[in-house]
């Protein structure tokens, strides 16, 4: 991994459930960040193998002008440009 290596990730806000033991554990969960690990597993040039975890608290907003105020412009616009090629893949060819 180098400095120019980039990884995004999309969440989508799961259907709510109904069941008592799930509204209780929600209700203990702190609704203002957003907590993601994530772990690498790689290769050094010696061969020894790493891991490398990475842990972030991601501040959550109830305003739409904050979430926009600090994006990242150059790394949305490539994350939308990927994901619109990639929907090239799947045009049926006409001929």
């Amino acid at each position: 991994m180098d400095a120019d290596r980039v990884f995004s990730y999309e969440f989508e806000k799961s259907p709510e459930d109904n069941s008592a033991q799930t509204s209780q554990r929600l209700q203990r969960i702190s609704k203002r960040f957003l907590f993601i690990q994530s772990a690498l597993l790689y290769s050094s040039s010696e061969g020894q193998r790493r891991i490398r975890c990475h842990n972030i608290a991601i501040p959550m907003t109830a305003s739409i002008n904050d979430a926009y105020e600090f994006l990242d412009i150059s790394a949305t616009s490539h994350l939308l440009l990927r994901k619109a090629l990639s929907r090239f893949d799947r045009v049926p060819n006409i001929e």
